[in-house]
């Protein structure tokens, strides 16, 4: 990698890390998990860093920014949209270097979902929800037998 490479990746890392340690959570349970959060997302950014080409340490780092999105307290500043857009960023990346990686697409097409849904019907929420589509498809594709793809490729196709 070019040292270029290393700096974007690590004011990449930056933004997604000052956005996890914006949350506070609701109530104290919210601030323990949030801490176990952090604490989870520094582990995936140092693994990352050793080995730019993990798929899982992405993966579970998008998973951290999803979980955190989820204890954003509705009266903070916390941009619950910016940490499942960093997350969104993130699946791509795990999906990049791993094509099958059926978890990845299909918690990445939730993502998306809970984006377009706070955009309400919105030409902007109407773009999200084909790309959730297109990604839950894609989870569908890779395992055909599972119910929650397939459930929420449905409601997303329905709200299409």
């Amino acid at each position: 990698r070019s040292s270029q490479d290393s700096l974007q990746l690590s004011t990449h890392h930056d933004v997604a890390m000052d956005l996890i340690n914006s949350v506070t959570g609701v109530d104290e349970e919210g601030r323990s998990r949030q801490r176990i959060l952090t604490f989870a997302a520094k582990r995936y950014i140092s693994a990352i860093e050793r080995n730019p080409e993990d798929p899982d340490a992405y993966y579970n780092w998008a998973l951290v920014l999803q979980e955190s999105a989820d204890n954003v307290d509705p009266n903070s500043d916390s941009s619950k949209d910016s940490l499942l857009e960093e997350a969104c960023k993130k699946y791509a990346e795990a999906t990049r270097l791993c094509p099958t990686l059926y978890d990845a697409y299909y918690n990445w097409a939730i993502a998306i979902a809970d984006r377009a849904k706070m955009r309400g019907r919105t030409k902007e929420a109407e773009e999200l929800w084909q790309q959730a589509i297109r990604n839950y498809d894609k989870a569908v594709q890779l395992s055909w037998n599972s119910p929650q793809a397939l459930n929420n490729w449905g409601l997303g196709l329905q709200v299409h």
